[in-house]
């Protein structure tokens, strides 16, 4: 049986007052962006993208919250939350085969 052939993506992304900024980034374990966290964060997320190179099955994604301020409340986080979403990998669309036309 012949292992499959997998991605493995990392990313990380800061809530701050003015909204979501991505900070480092990791391809199969080796860092390929470094950007220092903002300031001002209130949280970091870090978003785990497993992505299947062989297949038609979409990326699994999963994200944990890895940092938070301590000194925010917590009615304040859920408000920015509400106000700026968390981006995330977004699943591509499994392609849909064209049928066949009957021959004449």
């Amino acid at each position: 049986m012949k292992a499959m052939a997998t991605d493995e993506h990392k990313i990380e992304r800061h809530l701050t007052p003015n909204g979501w900024t991505t900070g480092n980034e990791w391809v199969n374990g080796v860092q390929t962006r470094t950007i220092e966290p903002p300031q001002d964060r209130i949280e970091t997320w870090v978003e785990e993208i497993s992505d299947s190179s062989e297949g038609w099955a979409p990326p699994a994604t999963f994200s944990k919250m890895v940092w938070k301020a301590s000194n925010i409340h917590a009615q304040v986080r859920a408000e920015l939350k509400e106000k700026f979403p968390r981006p995330e990998c977004k699943p591509w669309k499994q392609i849909t085969r064209k049928r066949r036309r009957p021959a004449d």
